[in-house]
């Protein structure tokens, strides 16, 4: 079952309480912002109950997208778990988002 029975309402109350308190509205909704980030390519990490949450987002998402999952793992645990298949599927992702491609290398 997808987690956030709680939670979702706590962090609604959490957010309103702050645009209340602060006057500065309350910031676009996640799964509303990574829709429109593209062409920018998105990496989502998720471990544990995250692979929910982490699943909406990616099927918000516009290609380039990836979503590595590691639902054995708990919270920020995903490079603990699997440090081998961590390495492997961001270091390829941070030289296809930030190197320019072979051709134009010098």
């Amino acid at each position: 079952e997808p987690p956030g029975k709680i939670l979702i309402p706590g962090m609604w109350i959490f957010f309103k309480t702050g645009e209340l308190f602060s006057g500065v509205p309350q910031p676009a909704g996640l799964e509303e912002l990574v829709a429109q980030i593209s062409p920018t390519r998105i990496l989502l990490i998720s471990a544990g109950a995250e692979n929910h949450i982490n699943g909406l987002y990616y099927a918000a998402a516009q290609e380039p997208k990836q979503h590595w999952a590691r639902p054995e793992a708990g919270h920020i645990n995903a490079l603990f778990a699997q440090p081998q298949e961590y390495e492997n599927t961001v270091i390829p992702f941070f030289d296809q988002a930030l190197l320019p491609a072979p051709s134009e290398r010098p």
